[in-house]
């Protein structure tokens, strides 16, 4: 086991998620997986997407608002209005994506809509964890 990990290691193929969403040629082999094989998306459409590679894009949203500068506020509304329009929103607006807490996913989605609306210009990043 040890042997056949260090081998891997010394291949240069990324041994952990966060290598391979950091790294753009293995991140695109990662999403052609879970579209191929996990979700099963036979369609060369690249904007019709199953759950899988929906999930991929909401962390790699995520990911880049957790990443922000704190005087980046306006990128970060802006974003967190997308989670709610993209992965919040019902079809055929959005993906629906379910949430382990539905009460959270509830207060998220009325989040991202009152930053949207700019009823609230403070994002609560706290949300998306």
């Amino acid at each position: 086991m040890a042997a056949a990990l260090r081998s891997h290691l010394r291949s240069g193929v990324p041994y952990d998620l966060r290598q391979t969403l950091e790294e753009p040629d293995t991140l695109h082999s990662f999403r052609t997986f879970l579209r191929t094989k996990l979700d099963g998306n036979k369609s060369t459409n690249s904007d019709t997407k199953k759950k899988f590679e929906q999930w991929l894009d909401f962390v790699l949203i995520c990911q880049q608002i957790f990443s922000l500068a704190e005087d980046e506020l306006d990128h970060r509304i802006g974003l967190m209005g997308e989670v709610g329009e993209r992965f919040l929103a019902k079809p055929p607006l959005g993906y629906n994506i379910a949430l382990a807490n539905q009460l959270n996913r509830r207060e998220l989605e009325l989040h991202c809509k009152n930053l949207k609306e700019k009823v609230s210009l403070d994002p609560d990043t706290s949300l998306l964890r």
